[in-house]
């Protein structure tokens, strides 16, 4: 049977990195995507902060999924030493957490031109990484994000298969694909299927956009799972509700008694991890009882 895994960016609860395991513990969770640390972005701790964040997680019984870094949210045309150098920081960091993955983009590209006329460049640059990273063990994981090199489903398929490297695979995020005008599924899927190592759990409308839960955009995302289910897929969903305030909150507020939890953070992140959760559990998955 294919395992499942969900994770979260717990910083969309709250800045206290304890208590956002606190909470996430209180929805059945045991692994995160650390992205925001008390308030401090993942990529600029100190190795003393890391090491006091990895003695929170050994404390409350928790893993990482993969490191949350903003590592090639960054001006393509800009100088890449700045950059290289948060990379190495973030590795340390990485290892110091005991995870084995981080995320990173493709750089952005000035708007008007194609990101074709810095494809040399990109790979330049995304192939540094994978040097620096060597003897790691850490996978570089790309997500497909907005106004990046890697935005659509091509471009991200042209990273995986002209670097050609084992420890480079793709996050499949379906509302990016939805806000870049691309369909995430069957499409995108398909076309990216073979690299795909983890999921971002975030569903999207296009017109006008927004983040909806799951099962309530354009993104298939229960269509998607039960796919993986098919094809005996095992991974990590790492939730990223971007939720806020949205039309139809009212509707789940009584049915998952979000009132009973703090306002804010705790609250969409339980309905994006109900929504996900009931989805993935349709599919086959079995997913912790606490997080539908």
């Amino acid at each position: 049977m294919p395992e499942l895994i969900i994770s979260g960016f717990g910083d969309e609860i709250c800045e206290n990195f304890a208590q956002q395991l606190d909470i996430m513990a209180s929805f059945g969770l045991n692994h995160i995507d650390p992205r925001g640390v008390n308030g401090k972005n993942i990529s600029d701790l100190t190795a003393d902060e890391a090491k006091s964040a990895k003695a929170v997680l050994d404390e409350k019984g928790f893993k990482v999924a993969c490191i949350g870094s903003p590592i090639g949210k960054y001006d393509i045309e800009k100088d890449f030493a700045p950059e290289l150098e948060k990379f190495k920081r973030t590795l340390d960091t990485t290892l110091t957490l005991g995870a084995d993955c981080i995320r990173i983009f493709s750089f952005f590209i000035p708007e008007g031109h194609s990101p074709d006329e810095y494809r040399d460049e990109v790979m330049l640059r995304m192939s540094r990484y994978l040097e620096v990273s060597e003897g790691s063990g850490v996978m570089l994981l790309h997500e497909n994000e907005h106004a990046i090199y890697g935005e659509d489903a091509e471009h991200s398929l042209d990273l995986m298969k002209t670097l050609d490297h084992p420890r480079l695979r793709q996050i499949f995020d379906p509302c990016n694909f939805i806000f870049a005008n691309v369909e995430p599924f069957p499409y995108a899927f398909n076309l990216l299927y073979d690299y795909i190592y983890a999921l971002h759990i975030k569903d999207g409308k296009s017109n006008p956009s927004a983040v909806v839960p799951t099962g309530l955009g354009e993104g298939k995302i229960p269509e998607m799972m039960a796919e993986l289910y098919k094809r005996n897929f095992s991974c990590f969903a790492t939730l990223e509700p971007h939720l806020g305030s949205f039309t139809g909150l009212a509707q789940f507020e009584s049915v998952l008694n979000l009132s009973a939890l703090p306002k804010g953070g705790a609250q969409t992140f339980k309905l994006a991890l109900s929504s996900f959760a009931s989805a993935a559990e349709e599919a086959g998955y079995v997913v912790p009882t606490a997080a539908k």
